[in-house]
């Protein structure tokens, strides 16, 4: 991720669980992330990234794996993350 933020700054994180991805949405400062995850073993891989931060956009779709300090990072933010839940039902879930 090119705008990495200071996960101990990050003052906001909620968590779901899709199928086999993780999504994480959090806060930090002025910046809000949206991050859609795979964990393979420990490693966790992005596949989708976006970061607004005071208005300049950034994202992409990728399968890029994370450099060991946001693996870390990011596994932090997961431990400590609000649980995202939905009434809608399971249209999030993932069918293969």
């Amino acid at each position: 991720m090119k705008r990495s933020p200071t996960y101990n700054a990050v003052h906001w994180v909620g968590m779901a669980s899709i199928g086999d991805y993780i999504y994480l949405n959090f806060s930090c400062y002025e910046a809000h992330y949206d991050i859609l995850l795979q964990q393979e073993g420990t490693q966790l891989f992005v596949h989708y990234f976006s970061a607004d931060i005071c208005g300049l956009i950034e994202r992409y779709i990728a399968y890029k794996k994370l450099p060991s300090s946001e693996n870390t990072g990011l596994k932090s933010l997961m431990a400590r993350a609000v649980a995202l839940k939905d009434s809608f039902g399971d249209y999030l879930f993932i069918d293969v």
